[in-house]
């Protein structure tokens, strides 16, 4: 990784130019003219930033790049505990490749995340992108597991899980719209 940021292979080759992710909290108003340069000079078209501090005025004044909040959100990583029983809605998604309700309910979230809320993005990548990430979630490499809600058969809700040692993230979670409100992101994340 080149100090402050990495490219990212997977993102750079599904858009078709370079994607950074720059490192958490490294941008500051001491660095950032230096460093904008140096991603731009790189041929860096799209960074994504993390940071626990708002950005400054003068940052998104830059000559060298489009800067904005384009989305919050809090993490959900938790300390990971043996369940042996879920809900009863609920079920590890066993399948090779996922449904139809689970590829719309993945780009849903897309659609809802960074890439749905930003206008450079066109629906149709972030939607072929979320397709993507539900399928190797499903087949195993971007997530440890899937887990999915049930009524009726139809799938309604799902939450991905990625295993790291004791801690457990949930990368990517989405309730159709229909059902919202009644429980079922709270009774996916148990």
């Amino acid at each position: 990784m080149i100090e402050g940021y990495k490219i990212l292979e997977w993102d750079s080759d599904f858009f078709g130019y370079k994607v950074a992710k720059i490192s958490k909290n490294f941008i500051n108003e001491k660095n950032y003219v230096g460093f904008l340069q140096t991603l731009k000079d790189s041929g860096v078209k799209f960074a994504q930033y993390t940071s626990e501090v708002e950005l400054s005025t003068e940052l998104s004044l830059n000559p060298f790049y489009l800067i904005k909040l384009v989305v919050s959100r809090v993490p959900i990583i938790k300390k990971m505990e043996n369940i042996y029983s879920f809900h009863e809605n609920i079920e590890l998604y066993n399948k090779d490749y996922p449904e139809k309700e689970l590829i719309e309910l993945a780009q849903l979230a897309g659609s809802q995340g960074r890439f749905g809320n930003d206008e450079n993005i066109p629906a149709e990548k972030y939607y072929e992108l979320f397709k993507n990430w539900i399928i190797n979630s499903v087949n195993k490499t971007l997530a440890t597991d899937v887990l999915v809600y049930r009524i009726d058969g139809k799938i309604i809700g799902f939450i991905t899980i990625k295993v790291d040692g004791e801690k457990g993230s949930a990368p990517l979670l989405a309730v159709n719209r229909d059902y919202e409100g009644i429980g079922i992101s709270f009774a996916l994340m148990r």
